[in-house]
């Protein structure tokens, strides 16, 4: 079963893709080199691969404050240094924690302030939330950030050194169309700086230079916004456009797809553009041999029910019927689905029954069907938008 998170963090972080617990979502997500076309190399001819990218900083400390969070540490009920407590962390949380040294002085904070430290255990950011809150003299309060090398504690001042810029898609929050279009806008639709000003009221306020802050800003780009920030805010705000995400919907709207692929091939395209995504089902069908055997549309309720849709050529005759199921709990999305397929372009019959998570309020399904001898290397692709 395909399953969903958070997470591209990036998502850019962040993608969509099967979650690891130390790894963001996303969307927050690693840049990796597009495959090569799958066609045959002609004879001789040298093979071109795109190189791949190193990943970009802000994302990697993105990565290491997300796998703080699973992370969990105890303190020794008793007076210790700010710099032991920093080293004592670090040590049972298995993940570098410093101080900001420099940073911090400005501030009013030293490594040998001493301090009485919380006996509870907790995830690390809790702890150190705690341990700062302790330290109650400085003007500028102290924050947990990150960087390419592990978790730092410094002031607003010095995340300003650690900020990265992230795009954030948002055009499946603003289009009201079926499905998003493979063309991109000219120029943002005019509710995305609705998007923008939803992030800067509800996370840190006075951080953003659009209100005057100096930590975080925003500028709309097509159906994204491009956001400069530290780690800690960059986390934020894709957790605040997730929760826009799962919301429950009432219904699904699914365009299916029949295409000639090989398997192994369709599973690397998905990979390189990330599995679930409408990205991953356009490579496919893009790379397919010749037409679609079939297309066609099902629109169905989430609600428990059945929905079902046929299709006849004088070649093919078919039947895919969905079930959309909400996981109030989980706030997932399930689509279990059933294909039949019969007749002389699909090899003879072909049946299908698959049952997997469906990302929202926009995702795709990258499905190849089972065969028994010479039958054609059939994919199936769903383009699924919920409303």
């Amino acid at each position: 079963m395909m399953t969903w998170s958070v997470g591209l963090m990036v998502a850019l972080l962040f993608g969509q893709s099967g979650p690891n617990p130390h790894h963001v979502d996303s969307e927050a997500e690693r840049l990796v080199s597009e495959d090569a076309r799958d066609t045959e190399a002609t004879p001789n001819a040298p093979l071109l691969v795109r190189p791949s990218l190193p990943t970009p900083p802000i994302v990697a400390a993105c990565e290491h404050l997300i796998d703080a969070e699973s992370r969990r540490v105890g303190l020794p009920s008793r007076t210790l240094s700010l710099d032991e407590t920093f080293r004592i962390a670090s040590l049972g949380a298995e993940i570098a924690i410093d101080g900001d040294w420099a940073a911090l002085e400005a501030i009013g904070i030293h490594a040998d302030d001493t301090l009485d430290l919380p006996a509870t255990p907790a995830s690390v950011p809790v702890v150190i939330a705690q341990v700062l809150g302790r330290l109650g003299e400085a003007w500028d309060r102290p924050r947990l950030e990150a960087t390419r090398d592990g978790l730092i504690v410094t002031s607003d001042q010095g995340a300003e050194r650690m900020k990265g810029t992230i795009l954030h898609p948002v055009g499946d929050l603003l289009h009201d169309d079926p499905l998003p279009t493979a063309i991109p806008r000219d120029d943002p639709p005019a509710n995305v700086a609705a998007v923008a000003a939803l992030l800067q009221s509800m996370i840190e306020p006075e951080a953003w230079v659009e209100q005057g802050g100096r930590l975080a800003a925003v500028i709309p780009w097509r159906d994204g916004l491009v956001v400069t920030a530290p780690p800690s805010i960059q986390i934020e705000v894709r957790r605040l456009l997730d929760q826009l995400r799962a919301t429950r919907p009432t219904e699904i709207e699914a365009t299916i797809e029949i295409v000639t692929l090989d398997a192994e091939a369709a599973r690397r395209l998905e990979s390189s553009r990330g599995a679930g995504s409408l990205a991953a089902v356009r490579a496919v069908a893009a790379a397919a041999d010749g037409d679609p055997l079939l297309l066609l549309d099902v629109v169905s309720p989430v609600a428990g029910e059945e929905s079902r849709s046929t299709c006849s050529t004088p070649t093919l005759d078919a039947a895919v019927t969905i079930q959309p199921i909400w996981d109030s709990e989980r706030r997932v999305l399930r689509c279990r689905m059933r294909v039949r397929l019969d007749g002389a372009r699909c090899g003879g019959l072909r049946q299908f029954d698959v049952d997997q998570e469906i990302a929202v309020p926009v995702g795709g399904l990258v499905v190849p069907l089972p065969r028994i001898g010479d039958q054609p290397p059939l994919v199936l692709l769903a383009s699924v938008r919920s409303r």
